[in-house]
């Protein structure tokens, strides 16, 4: 559950603390979060849904996946996160997980899905793109 915060955070262009007791450290989560030299490529924007889910409900449809984007100095980047099977509760007042083992999800991801990505690229990008997958 720890890397899913952490990655919604940095991809959310977040605050990311690191709370653990000295010596507790996970340094193997931290190093995902930092390119090798130690530096971020931090979120410029609030990290924001990707329109083809604002109308879905990624945590309890069965279908569908949540898609949240940001802008950096060089590139856009698409958090995909796989929700269902928690989500809020109004009456509660906090996060419930309603299944434990909500299976696999399917859906597209295309560069298109960040909208200012035309911002850092020239004139002559084609479209192509690169997908990295972590945990799919």
């Amino acid at each position: 559950m720890a890397e899913y915060h952490a990655a919604a955070r940095a991809v959310g262009g977040c605050p990311i603390y690191v709370s653990d007791k000295p010596g507790h450290h996970d340094f193997n989560l931290l190093k995902k979060l930092v390119l090798p030299d130690g530096s971020i490529l931090r979120g410029k924007l609030p990290g924001r849904p990707t329109k083809d889910c604002l109308f879905a409900d990624p945590a309890r449809d069965g279908k569908s996946l949540l898609k949240i984007w940001n802008m950096n100095d060089y590139s856009g980047v698409v958090g995909v996160f796989n929700c269902q099977g928690a989500g809020w509760c109004k009456v509660g007042k906090k996060n419930l997980i309603h299944d434990e083992n909500p299976g696999t999800v399917t859906g597209i991801i295309r560069a298109k899905d960040i909208d200012y990505l035309s911002t850092v690229a020239d004139d002559k990008w084609t479209g192509d793109a690169v997908i990295f997958s972590h945990l799919s």
